[in-house]
């Protein structure tokens, strides 16, 4: 029993620590491939590193796709996976979700290392970033923190940090 608990343990900490590089992260190439895809720059940028496995981040998209309605002229919304393009189409099929004014990144695996090691050493998702056009880390969280308020579900932690930047 102890020797299946450390596999596991070993298992886990390996998938989620992944020896931290962040040698091939350049922040300024992923603005621009952000900048590339919308046609425009923008003041802020909110990143959301997420998985479709990631029941939290799943619950949280309508929420944030609200947000990003409220906050599009100010801040890009950048959703960031390691997973490749097919699943996440497939996924975001499925699922109805739109987030029309978001740009999604997928296998993204040195922002996501890069991201783990400005916060955490280990994977945890969701990981929610807001940085200005000089990639400086304005504000970040981990983890959902979703309440309910007139029937809506909603980050309070994220609408507040989005309302700061007013």
């Amino acid at each position: 029993m102890r020797l299946i608990a450390a596999i596991i343990i070993s298992i886990f900490l390996f998938s989620c620590n992944n020896e931290i590089s962040v040698s091939d992260f350049n922040a300024e190439e992923l603005l621009n491939r952000v900048r590339a895809k919308t046609g425009n720059s923008k003041k802020y940028y909110y990143f959301n590193v997420w998985n479709t496995s990631c029941i939290p981040c799943v619950k949280e998209m309508p929420s944030i796709d609200y947000l990003a309605g409220e906050y599009g002229n100010e801040v890009e919304f950048v959703f960031i996976t390691e997973e490749n393009d097919g699943r996440i189409n497939r996924f975001l099929k499925e699922k109805s979700i739109h987030l029309s004014n978001s740009v999604f990144l997928n296998n993204e695996e040195s922002t996501i290392n890069y991201f783990c090691s400005s916060i955490s050493k280990n994977r945890v998702y969701p990981m929610h970033f807001i940085v200005n056009n000089k990639f400086e880390i304005i504000h970040h969280h981990i983890g959902a923190n979703m309440m309910k308020l007139n029937g809506k579900v909603y980050d309070p932690i994220l609408a507040k940090a989005l309302k700061k930047l007013e």
